[in-house]
């Protein structure tokens, strides 16, 4: 991962909406492959009565678009695994624990500060704060 701590930073606020955007797309292909299994809307006339291959043609719009959404979740999980292999070259050990409780386990300060033993939430803000300003 390369680029300077305020990309690095950038990169680490968006995981957030990276995760929501991956349990999105998710619940998406868990329906659309539903849609498949169960042949949902999969008609096989046309308005004038004849038969055609809609069945088989919309099956493959569905397929396709399935194989999208699953192409997306892995970029969107690549992204996550990028931003834990950053964190993990990290010297600290309590900065990378402050650092994955927030940007990979989405916990609020308080809980980090609990966590890593204090009681004061601004303690591992400040910490990641003065990380970034170095």
């Amino acid at each position: 991962m390369c680029g300077d701590k305020s990309e690095i930073r950038a990169m680490l606020m968006g995981l957030y909406f990276i995760d929501k955007e991956i349990k999105y797309l998710e619940d998406q292909l868990f329906e659309t492959e539903n849609r498949i299994r169960r042949g949902c809307g999969l008609g096989g006339f046309r308005s004038n009565g004849s038969v055609s291959d809609i069945t088989g043609d919309t099956a493959i719009k569905i397929m396709e678009y399935s194989d999208e959404i699953d192409k997306k979740i892995k970029e969107l999980y690549e992204s996550k695994f990028a931003a834990e292999r950053y964190i993990q070259t990290i010297g600290d050990p309590i900065l990378r624990t402050v650092l994955r409780m927030r940007f990979l386990d989405f916990y609020s300060w308080g809980k980090i500060a609990y966590r890593i033993g204090s009681y004061n939430e601004a303690t591992p803000r400040r910490m990641v704060d003065r990380f970034f300003e170095k």
